[in-house]
C-alpha cells in the first residue's frame, strides 16, 4: 500500500511541477552566494584574530583593525551598532540586559545561511498543501472512498499508509533542503563561527538567549521538524472532513498563510501579545531567528525562554495531532467496518 500512494502521488504532474520550482530556488540561492566567497575569507580572517569572550579592549582592536580591511559599508554597520557618535559604548550598552558571556567570532556567512533556511522552510508547507490537502478529499469526491473502504486492506491499510507516506516524503524533502545549505556553508566557511553567539547578529542583540550559532541552527531544525509534520497532520484531517479538493486546499492555505507577522504586525502595531500569539502559527515558528529574539515569559516567578516554549508546545500538538488523526479516520470508516 505504501509503494502504491507513493506512486499515486509522484503520477501527478502537479506535485513533480512544485518539487522542481523548489530545487530551482533552492539551487539558484547557493550558486548566487559562490560570489561571496573571496569576502567571506576576508571577514574570517579577519574575525579569527579577536574571537573569544567580548570585552570592550578586545572589540577596540578589532575595530582598529577592520579600518584598514573592512570596505566603507561594512564598517558604517560596526559604527552604527557599537558607537554613540565618537565614543564606543560598552558592553552592558551594546548588549542590553544580557548577563552571560558574549562570544565574539565570526557570523556574517551564519546570517545568510539562516535566511536561505527560512526562505527554503517556507516553502514546504506549499508541498504539503498541493501534495496533500486532496488525499482523502479527492476520493470522496469521486466516490473511490466507499470502494476502497469496503474492503479489508482499504479499510485497514489505506488511511495509515497515506499517513506513512505523507511523513515520509516529506521529512525526506526537509532533510535535502536543510542539507544543501549545510554543507554549502562547510565548504564556504568551513564552519568557522560555530560558536559565536546569536547576540552577534544585529536584531538578537537583545536576546536572553545563551545560544550559539550551531546551538541556534539545531533548534531550528528542530522546531522545523515538528512544525512541518504537524502541518501534515492538520492537512490529512482536512482533508478527511472536507469532500472537495479545492476548498481543502483553500483552507490549509488559509489556516497558513493568514496569520503571518507582516500583517499582524499591521493591525496590531507594537502589541506585544499578539505577536507572541501569532509567533506559534506553524508557518511562524519556520523563523526561528525570530522566535530566539522574543523575549522569555514568567510563569509563577519563573523565567523560561519562549523558544523553549514553542518547542515543548508543538511536541504535546504533535502527538495530539496524531491522535485526532487517527480518531477522525476509525469514525469515517465506521460504517464500513460493521
Amino acid at each position: 500500500m505504501l509503494k502504491l500512494e507513493s506512486y499515486k502521488l509522484f503520477k501527478r504532474k502537479i506535485v513533480l511541477v512544485v518539487i522542481t520550482g523548489i530545487f530551482l530556488i533552492v539551487l539558484l540561492q547557493e550558486i548566487s552566494t559562490i560570489r561571496e566567497y573571496k569576502y567571506y575569507q576576508k571577514d574570517i580572517e579577519l574575525m579569527d584574530k579577536y574571537k573569544g569572550i567580548y570585552t570592550d579592549l578586545n572589540f577596540t582592536r578589532f575595530y582598529k583593525d577592520a579600518k584598514k580591511v573592512l570596505d566603507k559599508q561594512e564598517i558604517s554597520y560596526y559604527k552604527f551598532r557599537y558607537f554613540e557618535e565618537e565614543r564606543q559604548k560598552t558592553k552592558e550598552e551594546v548588549f542590553n540586559g544580557v548577563d552571560f558571556d558574549i562570544h565574539f567570532g565570526y557570523f556574517n556567512g551564519w546570517i545568510n545561511l539562516f535566511y536561505k533556511l527560512t526562505i527554503y522552510l517556507k516553502c514546504i508547507p506549499i508541498f504539503i498543501v498541493i501534495a496533500f490537502a486532496s488525499i482523502f478529499s479527492y476520493e470522496n469526491e469521486c466516490g473511490m472512498q466507499e470502494i476502497l473502504l469496503s474492503t479489508k486492506n482499504g479499510r485497514k491499510e489505506c488511511g495509515k499508509s497515506k499517513l506513512r507516506m505523507g511523513f515520509i516524503v516529506t521529512n525526506i524533502f526537509l532533510a535535502v533542503i536543510v542539507f544543501v545549505p549545510l554543507i554549502h556553508i562547510l565548504f564556504m566557511v568551513k564552519g568557522k563561527g560555530w560558536d559565536t553567539s546569536i547576540q552577534m547578529f544585529q536584531w538578537l542583540m537583545d536576546s536572553k538567549l545563551d545560544l550559539n550559532n550551531l546551538w541556534m541552527f539545531i533548534h531550528t531544525i528542530f522546531l522545523a521538524f515538528l512544525s512541518i509534520n504537524f502541518i501534515i497532520i492538520m492537512t490529512f484531517i482536512i482533508s478527511l472532513k472536507v469532500r472537495n479538493s479545492a476548498i481543502a486546499m483553500c483552507i490549509s492555505l488559509g489556516i497558513l498563510y493568514v496569520f503571518r507577522n507582516d500583517i499582524i504586525n499591521t493591525i496590531f502595531y507594537e502589541n506585544k501579545i499578539a505577536s507572541y500569539i501569532v509567533s506559534i502559527t506553524p508557518i511562524n515558528v519556520l523563523e526561528g531567528l525570530h522566535m530566539a529574539g522574543l523575549e522569555p515569559v514568567k510563569v509563577a516567578g519563573i523565567t523560561i525562554q519562549w523558544l523553549y516554549t514553542v518547542e515543548a508546545l508543538y511536541i504535546i500538538l504533535l502527538a495530539a495531532g496524531v491522535a485526532v488523526f487517527y480518531r477522525v479516520l476509525k469514525n469515517n470508516q465506521k460504517y464500513y467496518s460493521e
